[in-house]
């Protein structure tokens, strides 16, 4: 069954109409969906409703509540700071840490970061669409661009735990993990030495993925996805 995310309806209506112009372009125009088809729909909330489809046009969809269902998921929470990668990696890392289970994304400029900026509308829909095809309830937050250090410095101070990789580092298995974690990603180039040593005073943890080194989307999630599944 199709997912569709919509930030502001409500759910607990018998009634429900969609105003969001790209979920209705993508059932009338994209899917050709025409009434009486059913789809799931889920908000900001964590509330997930299934409705059959009553009217459907470009501007606006309309449909009957058949059941509701409430987010019941209890899922830790890492959140990414990631270095601002190429436009298609950067999209690909929130893409796929949305699938991985992340509870936000933060875009970090480091010494050797390339790139400054990213279009923080085009990448807060490519993890709406991510989380719509994997079946989460919820969208992980896309926070404003910060540097490096300022980012570190304020984990610091509230003692959580810090995840910096590096190939010389403890083995993820082996790490002592106590969320909420906070996942350090750097830029192609690597971190400098004097952000690893930042990151030390910090109190950040080194850890190795393994042997291979990976490129810092990987890193992203692979990182994210074997810190969650390791949470036992």
């Amino acid at each position: 069954m199709h997912r569709f995310f919509i930030a502001d309806e409500a759910l607990n209506s018998k009634n429900i109409a969609i105003n969001n112009a790209r979920v209705c372009h993508q059932i009338k125009t994209v899917l050709r969906f025409a009434p009486g088809e059913q789809i799931s729909i889920f908000n900001k909330n964590g509330k997930e409703a299934i409705i059959t489809l009553t009217a459907v046009s470009s501007r606006q969809c309309q449909g009957t509540l058949i059941k509701t269902l409430q987010n019941k998921e209890v899922r830790p929470s890492i959140l990414v700071y990631c270095s601002i990668l190429k436009r298609e990696n950067f999209e690909l890392v929130a893409q796929k840490i949305t699938e991985c289970g992340a509870h936000a994304l933060i875009p970090i400029i480091a010494d050797r970061t390339i790139k400054s900026k990213i279009k923080k509308e085009r990448v807060s829909l490519i993890m709406q669409e991510a989380a719509e095809q994997c079946g989460r309830k919820d969208i992980p937050a896309l926070y404003d661009t910060v540097l490096f250090t300022d980012a570190l410095s304020h984990i610091a101070k509230k003692k959580e735990t810090i995840i910096f990789f590096d190939a010389q580092g403890l083995p993820l298995k082996n790490a002592p993990l106590k969320f909420p974690v906070h996942l350090f990603i750097g830029p192609e180039g690597g971190w400098t030495t004097q952000e690893k040593q930042h990151a030390q005073q910090c109190g950040a943890q080194s850890i190795s993925l393994g042997e291979n080194v990976f490129r810092a989307e990987t890193a992203a999630i692979v990182g994210t996805y074997e810190i969650l599944r390791n949470k036992d």
